[in-house]
């Protein structure tokens, strides 16, 4: 395995671990499927928490994309 292969792999393997780290807020988690009262109600309540589950889904993204573009890369210039 080269390195920009290995690279890709750190980042698609780590992006969604910190984004899951993030996202993993207990008293967010049920926001998904709460009316909209419950969920602005929720969001009002953790502000913070609320910016750290959009920062996580932010960072997976990137990371993510990233390491599909490396990936990529990598498989081009294999050929």
């Amino acid at each position: 395995m080269d390195d920009a292969t290995r690279f890709a792999a750190v980042l698609l393997v780590a992006g969604p671990l910190i984004g899951a780290a993030l996202v993993a807020n207990p008293p967010l988690i049920g926001i998904w499927t709460a009316s909209r009262e419950v969920h602005l109600a929720a969001v009002g309540a953790h502000r913070r928490g609320w910016v750290l589950v959009n920062v996580g889904f932010g960072l997976t993204t990137i990371l993510t994309s990233g390491g599909l573009l490396v990936l990529a890369w990598a498989a081009d210039g294999a050929d």
